[in-house]
């Protein structure tokens, strides 16, 4: 059996951004970037009021 490592990162600072919800709803929606979950070559974001939601773009930091 393949092990399969998985990483949690948060930032300390959550990133404002925008992302879309779904065909269910009309329009981007302002969003959290808590951190990312990473396992193998995939990302997965973790967002606070849409978690599956897609980013479509972040705040200039």
């Amino acid at each position: 059996m393949e092990r399969v490592e998985i990483i949690i990162r948060y930032y300390r600072k959550p990133i404002r951004v925008m992302v879309d919800p779904g065909k269910n709803h009309p329009r981007y929606e302002r969003d959290w970037l808590l951190g990312w979950i990473c396992q193998g070559e995939s990302r997965t974001p973790v967002l606070k009021k849409y978690p599956d939601a897609k980013i479509v773009s972040k705040q200039k930091t």
